[in-house]
């Protein structure tokens, strides 16, 4: 925190704001005549940003049945409303699911079938800004049991 005199009055700058910084700030000045008190309510507001620790493209493999669970490092302030496309069309929640847990993005699908392969985007909009993340998801499935052998000639 700096305080700078101003002709008009002190200017106070916070600097390295983090998202749980919303609340009142109180500059209190004290001198030998007395006291004054000053306060602010401080609104941190951020766009929503996801934080990709890998170089695009993100791809994924999963097995048939397994559950498909992915955790995106993410910070929104207001939260964010999050949708999700597979193939450029929007899905809904009971195709695949996401939800923001402190500060990640969770994406879930309770039994992965090969129908679930394609490409996904999360978009998050909070109304300030929209990001959006982009990955592929590949289903591998099992081989089926051989058949019976034919017999062709005796």
């Amino acid at each position: 925190i700096d305080i700078q005199e101003e002709p008009d009055g002190s200017l106070l700058t916070v600097h390295n704001l983090q998202l749980d910084d919303d609340g009142v700030i109180q500059c209190i000045a004290v001198n030998h005549v007395g006291k004054a008190v000053a306060s602010t309510s401080l609104c941190i507001i951020s766009i929503p940003k996801f934080k990709q620790s890998s170089s695009p493209p993100l791809q994924f493999s999963f097995r048939a049945d397994e559950m498909i669970r992915l955790k995106f490092p993410f910070n929104s302030q207001p939260p964010a409303d999050l949708q999700i496309l597979k193939n450029e069309a929007y899905i809904s929640k009971m195709e695949a699911d996401a939800t923001i847990r402190e500060e990640n993005v969770m994406f879930k699908i309770d039994c992965a079938k090969p129908e679930n392969a394609g490409e996904y985007t999360i978009i998050a909009d909070n109304d300030y800004g929209k990001a959006e993340i982009r990955f592929t998801i590949d289903i591998e499935i099992p081989p089926e049991s051989p058949g019976v052998p034919e017999i062709m000639d005796v």
